[in-house]
C-alpha cells in the first residue's frame, strides 16, 4: 500500500486507495459520523462512518495513526479533498494528559512550552519559525558563495577570550584551563593573513552573561564573516547586501539602503549622553527604517582590535527593530598598534601570542562583522522572545531539556 503525505496529494489521486500517517490532532464526534484531523507535514481530514466509529473514538489525541481508505474530492473540506477511512492501525499511543496543548487552543507560558520542547514544536506556527530558519541560513550560505566567499569552522574551544574572562565558560582541558569560544574573531582575522581573503562561518558561540532578558542567550548561532583589503565602508556594504537579499528571497521583504547615522548624532536624536539599551530603543523608535546602522563609537565601548581613529573607533552596530543583531568594523592590522591595544585593554599578551604571530608577517588590512542568527530571526518574525528561534535554548536558567 503506498504512504505518501498529505501535501503531496493531488488530482490524480482521487478515487485511489491510500495509506496516510501522522498525529492524531483532533477529532469532532457527530455521532454517526466522526472527523479526524490527522497532521504530518501538514492538516488532512479523516471521515470515518459505521463500525470503525468505536474504534476512533478510543484513540487518544496525538497518538501516531496510519489511515487507510480513498481519496475524495470535497472543495468544502481542507486541502480540497478527504480521505474515506477504511482501516485504522494506532502506531504508538500517546499517554494523556498531554503536557501542554499542541493545537494553541489553550495558551502555556514559555518555559512550558520549552519544558516539553517536542510537544511545543507540533504546532505549526512553531515550525514555521524553523521553516523560516531553514530559509534564511540557505540564503546566508548562498550570498557568500555567490560573493566568492570561503566557508571556514574554527574552534570552539580556546586558549583565551577575545575580551577577557568575564563572560566565559571555563572548563578543564586534559588537565589546563581552556575556554568555550565567545566567538571566532581572532580566527577569522588571523586567516587574512593566509590570502583567503573573504571567509565566513555559521557556528556556535558561547558567552556567560547573566543576563535574564527577552534577547540574550549563553549559546546562540553566530554568522562571521571577514574581508581583506577593505575599508570600513566596504564592509558596510557588504552586510547590507547579505540582509537585502536574505530578506527579500527568505521573507518578501524588500528594503533600500539602510540609514548610517554617528554615533553623536544617534544620540542627539533622543537627548542622551551614553548609548545605552534604553538609548537604542528610543532611537529605533525615532528612525523610520526597520534597519540602520550607528557608526563610530567610543573607543572604550569596542575591543581592542577594532581599530581607532583619535578618541573613536572605525566601528558600526546594526539594528532591526530595536534589537543590535550585529557588530563590526574595520580592524587593525598594525601589530605595534595591536599589541597597544591589547596591553591598554588590561590583557596579557602572552595569551595572544598566536593570534599575534600573523600580524609580524604581513597582514592586510581587513574588517569584517559577526551577525546574531536567533536575534535576525526574532526581529524578522517579530517574536517577543528570541529563545523562541532556537529548538532547545540555553540561558543562565536553563541547561534543559
Amino acid at each position: 500500500m503506498l504512504r505518501i503525505y498529505s501535501d503531496e496529494i493531488s488530482e490524480k489521486y482521487f478515487d485511489k486507495e491510500l495509506k496516510l500517517e501522522g498525529w492524531l490532532q483532533d477529532l469532532r464526534d457527530l455521532g454517526k459520523i466522526v472527523f479526524l484531523v490527522v497532521r504530518d507535514r501538514n492538516l488532512f481530514q479523516v471521515t470515518c462512518k459505521g463500525d470503525l466509529i468505536k474504534e476512533v473514538r478510543a484513540i487518544p489525541k496525538e497518538s501516531i495513526i496510519s489511515a487507510k481508505g480513498v481519496i475524495k474530492g470535497n472543495e468544502e473540506v481542507m486541502n480540497g479533498w478527504e480521505l474515506l477511512l477504511e482501516e485504522v492501525k494506532v502506531l504508538n499511543k500517546a499517554e494523556t494528559p498531554l503536557p501542554l496543548d499542541p493545537t494553541g487552543r489553550t495558551p502555556a507560558d514559555l518555559d512550558t512550552r520549552l519544558n516539553s520542547r517536542i510537544i511545543d514544536l507540533r504546532r505549526r506556527d512553531v515550525t514555521e519559525t524553523f521553516r523560516n530558519r531553514t530559509r534564511v541560513m540557505r540564503e546566508i550560505r548562498d550570498f557568500y558563495y555567490d560573493e566568492g566567499f570561503i566557508e571556514v569552522n574554527t574552534p570552539k574551544i580556546v586558549r583565551a577570550g577575545m575580551e577577557g574572562g568575564a563572560t566565559l565558560f571555563k572548563l578543564d582541558y586534559f588537565g589546563t584551563p581552556a575556554y568555550l569560544a565567545q566567538s571566532p574573531q581572532l580566527y577569522k582575522q588571523m586567516l587574512m593573513g593566509s590570502g583567503f581573503d573573504k571567509v565566513f562561518e555559521t557556528a556556535p558561540a558561547f558567552r556567560a552573561e547573566e543576563s535574564a532578558t527577552r534577547r540574550h542567550l549563553s549559546e546562540f548561532i553566530s554568522v562571521d564573516a571577514e574581508i581583506a583589503f577593505v575599508e570600513m565602508g566596504d564592509v558596510l556594504d557588504n552586510l547590507e547586501g547579505l540582509c537585502n537579499r536574505v530578506l527579500e528571497r527568505a521573507a518578501g521583504i524588500k528594503l533600500k539602503e539602510f540609514p548610517r547615522l554617528e554615533y553623536d548624532e544617534a544620540l542627539s536624536m533622543v537627548g542622551r549622553e551614553e548609548m545605552d539599551r534604553k538609548a537604542e530603543v528610543e532611537i529605533s523608535e525615532k528612525v523610520d527604517d526597520d534597519l540602520f546602522f550607528i557608526l563610530n563609537y567610543p573607543a572604550e565601548e569596542k575591543p581592542f582590535y577594532i581599530m581607532k581613529k583619535g578618541e573613536r573607533t572605525n566601528s558600526f552596530d546594526l539594528f532591526y527593530k530595536g534589537l543590535e543583531i550585529s557588530s563590526g568594523g574595520q580592524r587593525e592590522h598594525r601589530y605595534p598598534v595591536l599589541c597597544d591595544n591589547i596591553k591598554e585593554s588590561g590583557l596579557n599578551l602572552e595569551d595572544f601570542k598566536y593570534y599575534l604571530e600573523p600580524f609580524r608577517y604581513g597582514m592586510p588590512p581587513h574588517g569584517g562583522y559577526g551577525l546574531g542568527f536567533d536575534r535576525f530571526i526574532q526581529a524578522m518574525m517579530g517574536l517577543d522572545n528570541v529563545r523562541e528561534t532556537v529548538l532547545f535554548p540555553r540561558d543562565r536558567f536553563r541547561c534543559h531539556p
